[in-house]
């Protein structure tokens, strides 16, 4: 069964990540319409991709057959226009965050739950076929029982928020935070995210976020590392004590043409020239990489979440990943920037009352938008 999907809010996320793929994957999505507050730009969009388009949801809502909407939106939308969604008895596809704050996340949630409907994030990075490889080698053991994990990540601290919890399998206990904005020149500034967080089944994590600097905004790289009782894996590399002795492997891609465009076929790790396939590309077909691209993630993780949300609809099951999945990368995010805010002293999760921190995330959307976020309850 072919599903019908809407855009909605078709930016540069829309444009380079979701509508692109939604293209390729014609055996699951039938693209229906798009719509975007510009009228230029939904115009546009629309045009390009032969499809009806608006600038106002519920006249959109209103008149087209849709299964799900891809919500692409900023943040600080979310909340509103996905119980619009969900009051249409149409499913959502919400890119990250989920929220700006943790009540307008559980907004999010009640609303869905309400309405009946299935609400997978975009959350992606761990979706990526090398870290899936990764995680899968964890899983049968190869570095023993994971200690310690560290992020180094010049994406927003969700993503790595995420990536971290899912490397400790278990709930965090504890979140201590400094954050911090630099002055550069020419009135720019760059933003620190640094957080040590403290899981209830004693790994420790650590992430560090730093944006962009311009005008070098690849100056930094992304880094993984997971130690165990027996090994650790650091990015494409995984170093395991044996009985021999330590042994170092190598996580890689091999690629295969499909209709004259190399795409990864699957993940090996390389034991001294011996390969042994970890993980098989289960979107070869669609002729998508799995290179990070400029707006986060990678093509296939993309596809990924689109078929998670799919498979939720066709099923009637819950999408892999989900908002209280995604509600809890908000809410370590949110411990961070409270700790920061407290002079770095640790915040216990979960988090039990609204922080000094959603305050402030508060007090700015009701200067934005002349009243508060949840207001329209």
């Amino acid at each position: 069964m072919v599903l019908r999907i809407a855009v909605v809010g078709v930016g540069s996320r829309a444009q380079h990540a979701h509508l692109p793929v939604i293209a390729s994957m014609r055996d699951v999505w039938r693209l229906t319409a798009v719509c975007d507050i510009n009228p230029y730009v939904s115009r546009r969009i629309g045009e390009a991709y032969h499809v009806p388009y608006y600038t106002d949801i519920e006249k959109m809502l209103a008149r087209e057959e849709l299964d799900v909407v891809d919500l692409c939106t900023p943040p600080d939308t979310h909340h509103i226009i996905a119980k619009i969604i969900a009051e249409h008895s149409v499913h959502i596809f919400c890119e990250t965050p989920i929220a700006i704050t943790l009540p307008c996340a559980d907004f999010m949630i009640k609303a869905v739950s309400k309405a009946g409907v299935k609400m997978e994030v975009s959350e992606n990075y761990h979706r990526m076929l090398i870290e899936r490889a990764r995680f899968k080698l964890l899983e049968e053991g190869i570095i023993g029982e994971v200690s310690r994990v560290y992020n180094v990540n010049y994406r927003h601290c969700y993503h790595g928020m995420s990536l971290l919890r899912l490397y400790a399998k278990s709930e965090a206990r504890s979140v201590t935070g400094a954050c911090k904005t630099f002055s550069l020149r020419e009135g720019k500034v760059e933003r620190w995210d640094h957080a040590i967080i403290h899981f209830k089944n004693h790994v420790v994590a650590i992430h560090d976020f730093c944006s962009p600097r311009p005008p070098i905004p690849w100056r930094r790289t992304r880094y993984i590392e997971v130690d165990g009782t027996s090994g650790c894996v650091v990015n494409d590399e995984v170093f395991s004590l044996t009985d021999k002795g330590p042994k170092k492997l190598k996580l890689r891609p091999l690629t295969v043409s499909v209709n004259g465009i190399e795409v990864p076929e699957r993940i090996v790790i390389d034991d001294g020239g011996k390969l042994r396939t970890v993980l098989v590309n289960p979107y070869k077909r669609y002729m998508l990489s799995d290179r990070e691209i400029q707006t986060g993630g990678s093509l296939i993780s993309v596809a990924d979440m689109l078929m998670s949300i799919a498979e939720a609809v066709r099923k009637e099951t819950e999408p892999e990943y989900g908002a209280l999945q995604a509600r809890k990368d908000l809410e370590l995010h949110i411990a961070m920037r409270e700790s920061s805010l407290r002079g770095s002293k640790p915040v216990k999760i979960p988090l039990t009352s609204l922080t000094r921190y959603e305050r402030q995330v508060h007090r700015r959307y009701e200067e934005k938008y002349g009243h508060k976020p949840l207001d329209d309850a």
